[in-house]
Order: structure tokens, then C-alpha cells, then sequence
């Protein structure tokens, strides 16, 4: 999405960064030109189409350069700006301008007290989706992780409650979208069951990471996807029925037929697909509706609606933390609820898909390292496929693929991460790796083998939603620090937390650890209508250096 990104230094100072102040028209140098003046003597000139507390919008050539407030030392405005200014207030550019981006969990960093700093500035405009995906947009296609029933003339509908920015790339016709004037990621489908999309892919942005006192430390957080085959909603269920992994048919619940299926996705997450009998007698359930573990509150990454043309929500599919349950079975079902989290009401219940585990060295390694992609209850009636992919940089750089069935016999993989080639300035490096554990679909022909019907088990709601599950920031890939054939000396200290983290830094756990989940189901409380409590999450200590590449 970003066609040119300007990264630049910046000690932030808190609450007394610069505001910006008029003085109209000084150093513009064409008309109806305004001069935004940044704090390192970068320039950046253009039409300033809105303002908030924490940006500055400014456009220029159809681009739009969100500049965050902390950078900017002064403003120029042109005559026209500033008589407009002294009119009602200029409006934030979107729905979200103004909130603040979620403070990512992970830094290069070695030590939690180490100085980095943060700036943004990102210009946004439309792009194609190799531009972002780049060499993993062949594999998601290959393997997507699901399909989304679809109903012509409705909607498909993103909400991101950690409001991480993400946005949607449609397939054949391509086309590209982002939120503008509603919230959620809104995605208009056409009448016609033989008009709709091919497919749909919900990108988050990239992350760039560089640290103050080594600047050479570069490190990209990878995008998260979610791609998605695109079938009409009448032909949903129908196709839900003939799936090795999808109970032959929907369950029976107090308010009639429902399908409620669980859906493996990599290490962390698991999708959770609830589809309507066609009646719309669970529409209103699910349009504020979310999942529990016992008295655990799951706080979804983000949620997709299948709305139909009158608005009714027919489906709906939430990506989800696993709970805090043993890898190789024994669990029990996740509830599906709806309401209040004070007064929920019960709308299925579905078991969890099977795990997938990724075990990383248990610390820093120098230049090489074996990980271990494991898999539990790998059945084999049910076909289902392993894609692992790791490198250092972008997407669009050099990616390391691999792609395969999985079978009982072959259930786990080592992945060999090899990082010796690098000059030694560039150490210390952090890889990534992304690995997803994906069901096979089937779209024609008959059954595929005897299937167990689809249980929707009786009984109440929990007594009291009391705990709070989230992922991690990057919940969609592990990131592995190399610390280089010359490890740095003195001061480092690896943390309680090191053993445990494996290939994680003690940064990295530390920051979770302290700054645990609250901040991030802000977005979801007000969803559901309900108070779940925020905790004490949301603020960092340190400054953060931070290039945002959307």
C-alpha cells in the first residue's frame, strides 16, 4: 500500500512533542500549498486535508502522508488552509483518525531498557496485492484458509478491535479497499451469485524496526493474511455438509439449525466459522457474538460478517486465541455466546481444532537455528496441508517457502534457518517465520468418508466471564533474534523470561507480560455492548523507534 515511506529519527518526549503553529503562507512555494516543518529538518510539502491530536494529514499527487504529531516541529500554512482553519473544526480523515496504533510487542532489542526510538510516516494509496504479499501471494492462493459464504447484494464486514490498520485486497476484479467513511472494513458485494468476487485477502500492515544505538538492527514484523475463497451464501451449508472436518451437519440449538465449526490456522490462532440456517433466526445473536472457554473470555484478533442485502448478519467468523489447554487433546468445548458478558446467551458449542506447535531454540542462536513445526491429531480422513515460510525482511525480498501435505507419518517438521551469509555489521538480525496448519476443502462430488454429526451440546452459559485471553501483537509469526558470529559483550542479562520465550527475546515477554491484554479488546467490549475491563494495558515505558510500511 505504500509507494514511498520516509523514515526518520526522533526522540520522543511524551506529551511535549510539538503541536505545530500558523503563520500563513511564509515559506509555501506554490499556491494553496502547505509546508509541514519535522523535527529532523525533513520537509514535507503538500495539501493538508485533516488534523488530529496525534496526525497531520497531508496529500499531494492523489497520496495521502498520515505524519504523526510527535515528529512535526512546526507548520506552514497556505492562505487558504488557514481561513479555513478559522472555520468549524477540519474533520479527522477516517473513522479511526485520532486513535492511537497499538503499541507493538516486539523490538530487536536485547535488553527491555534498551533506547530505540519511533516515527512514522506512511503515504497510502492504491496497490496491488503483490506489492504487499509479494512472493507469498502465489501460496495463498494455493492454500487458502477458508471459504466465506457470501451474499449478493450484502456486505462483508471487518471489524478490527486492536485497530491495527489492516486492509483488503479482492480478487478478479481486483480492487482494493481500506476503511473510509464507516467503520469496519466494509466490502459492498454485487447482486449477482455469478458476479461475486473470486476471493478476498485482509492484510495487516508491515512492521520496520530499528533500534537508536545500533542502527544497522533492521527487522521487518511481516504482514498477517487471511485469504479467502468467496462462494454464495446459498450454497453455504451445502458445502459445509460435504467437508471431511465439518460434522456432515449443522447442529440443532435452541433457536433452530446452526453450523458452528472450528478451523486450525497456525501456532497461536484458530478461526471459528459460524453460518445461519438461512432463516435469519441466529441473525441478531450474531451480530454481537463471542467466544468463551469456560470462565475465559477469548478477545478475537479480528472478525469477519457475511451480511445479506437487508442487513442481517448470516455469518460470522472470529479468530481466536487458543485457550490455556494442553496441545494433545483433552480440552473442552469452546461456547459461542452472544449479549452482554454480564448476561450471555449460549449459541453453540464447538470443539477446538487440532494444534499446531512451533518450538524454537531454547536461546539466541549465533548464525543457524532449527525450529520445529509440530502438529497433533493429524487424522488421516481429514486432508490438510503445512506452509512454513521465513526470511529477514519483506515479503517481496527473499522468502524461504515450503509446502505440504500432512499425514500422521509426517506431522512434524524441521525448519533450518540459516543467517551466516550476513556481513557481521548486520548482526544482531531477527528472522521471521510464519507457519499455517490449513484443512483441505472440498468443492464438488460427494461425502469424503463417514462423518460424525455435529453436536451442539445443551446446557447454560458460564456463571461469570472472569478471565481474559489475547494473542501476542505478531501472533501470526515468531520471531527469532541471531545475535551474530560475535555476540555483543556486557550489560545484555537474557531475563527470567529467556527460557521460556525460546527463540522470543526477554524484550518481547517482558513488554506482553507488563503490558498483559487490556488495551487490546477495547474494540471488542464496544461490540458486544459490555464492560470486560481494560486492565492496565496500553502505555510503554520506552521510546520507540517505529517505521510503520503499510
Amino acid at each position: 500500500m505504500v509507494r514511498s515511506v520516509m523514515a526518520m529519527s526522533l526522540l520522543v518526549l511524551g506529551a511535549c512533542a510539538g503541536a505545530g503553529k500558523a503563520s500563513p503562507g511564509s515559506t509555501t512555494t506554490s499556491p494553496g500549498e502547505d509546508v509541514v516543518h519535522l523535527t529532523d529538518r525533513t520537509v514535507v510539502r503538500g495539501r493538508i486535508v485533516g488534523e488530529t491530536e496525534n496526525t497531520v494529514s497531508v496529500s499531494k499527487e492523489g497520496r495521502v502522508a498520515e505524519i504523526s504529531r510527535s515528529t512535526v516541529y512546526a507548520i506552514d500554512y497556505s492562505a487558504e488552509t488557514y481561513r479555513a482553519k478559522q472555520a468549524p473544526p477540519m474533520r479527522p480523515t477516517g473513522p479511526d483518525a485520532g486513535a492511537e496504533r497499538p503499541v507493538s510487542g516486539w523490538y530487536p532489542r536485547h535488553r527491555a531498557d534498551e533506547a530505540v526510538e519511533q516515527t512514522e510516516v506512511t503515504w497510502v494509496s492504491g496497490h496491488a496485492a503483490a506489492t504487499c504479499l509479494g512472493k507469498m501471494l502465489p501460496s495463498f492462493e494455493r492454500f487458502p484458509d477458508l471459504r466465506i459464504a457470501a451474499a449478493p447484494g450484502g456486505r462483508l464486514v471487518f471489524h478490527d478491535p486492536r485497530k491495527f490498520g489492516y486492509h483488503a485486497h479482492v480478487f478478479k476484479p481486483e480492487a482494493f479497499h481500506r476503511p473510509a467513511e464507516e467503520p469496519g472494513l466494509s466490502l459492498r458485494m454485487p447482486a449477482k451469485d455469478e458476479e461475486l468476487p473470486e476471493a478476498v485477502a485482509f492484510v495487516s500492515p508491515s512492521q520496520e524496526m530499528k533500534s537508536q544505538d545500533v542502527p544497522s538492527r533492521t527487522s521487518h514484523a511481516v504482514q498477517d493474511c487471511l485469504y479467502a475463497r468467496l462462494v454464495p451464501l446459498s450454497v453455504g451449508s451445502t458445502l459445509l455438509s460435504v467437508q471431511a472436518w465439518g460434522g456432515g451437519k449443522p447442529g440443532s440449538g435452541p433457536n433452530g439449525e446452526i453450523w458452528a465449526v472450528g478451523l486450525p490456522r497456525n501456532a497461536q490462532t484458530w478461526m471459528l466459522l459460524v453460518l445461519d440456517n438461512g432463516e435469519g433466526t441466529h441473525a441478531k445473536l450474531l451480530k454481537t457474538a463471542y467466544a468463551a472457554y469456560g470462565e475465559t473470555l477469548l478477545s478475537p484478533d479480528f472478525m469477519i460478517d457475511t451480511e445479506a442485502a437487508d442487513g442481517r448478519v448470516a455469518a460470522r467468523i472470529l479468530v481466536l486465541p487458543y485457550p490455556d489447554v494442553p496441545a494433545d487433546g483433552g480440552a473442552g468445548p469452546v461456547t459461542l455466546l452472544s449479549g452482554p458478558t454480564s448476561d450471555p446467551t449460549v449459541v453453540a458449542q464447538v470443539a477446538l481444532p487440532p494444534r499446531q506447535v512451533v518450538v524454537a531454540p531454547g536461546r539466541r542462536p549465533a548464525t543457524k537455528a532449527d525450529v520445529w513445526v509440530q502438529h497433533y491429531e493429524v487424522a488421516p480422513d481429514v486432508p490438510q496441508s503445512l506452509v512454513v515460510a521465513h526470511g529477514i525482511g519483506r515479503l517481496t525480498d527473499d522468502v524461504t517457502l515450503l509446502e505440504r501435505e500432512l499425514t500422521p507419518t509426517t506431522c512434524d517438521e524441521r525448519v533450518r534457518i540459516d543467517v551466516s551469509s550476513l556481513p557481521e555489521e548486520r548482526f544482531p538480525v531477527v528472522a521471521w517465520l510464519m507457519s499455517r496448519r490449513l484443512f483441505a476443502w472440498r468443492t464438488v462430488g460427494g461425502r469424503l468418508g463417514e462423518i460424525p454429526p455435529l453436536r451442539v451440546p445443551a446446557g447454560g452459559p458460564p456463571k461469570k466471564l472472569t478471565k481474559l485471553k489475547t494473542t501476542s501483537g505478531v501472533s501470526h509469526l515468531l520471531p527469532i533474534t541471531f545475535t551474530g558470529p560475535t555476540p555483543p559483550t556486557g550489560g545484555g542479562g537474557s531475563g527470567v523470561a529467556s527460557g521460556v520465550a525460546g527463540g522470543m527475546s526477554s524484550a518481547l515477554m517482558q513488554d506482553a507480560l507488563a503490558r498483559e491484554a487490556g488495551g487490546l479488546v477495547n474494540g471488542l467490549t464496544a461490540n458486544l455492548g459490555a464492560n470486560v475491563g481494560s486492565g492496565g494495558g496500553g502505555s510503554y515505558s520506552n521510546t520507540v523507534k517505529l517505521t510503520v510500511v503499510v
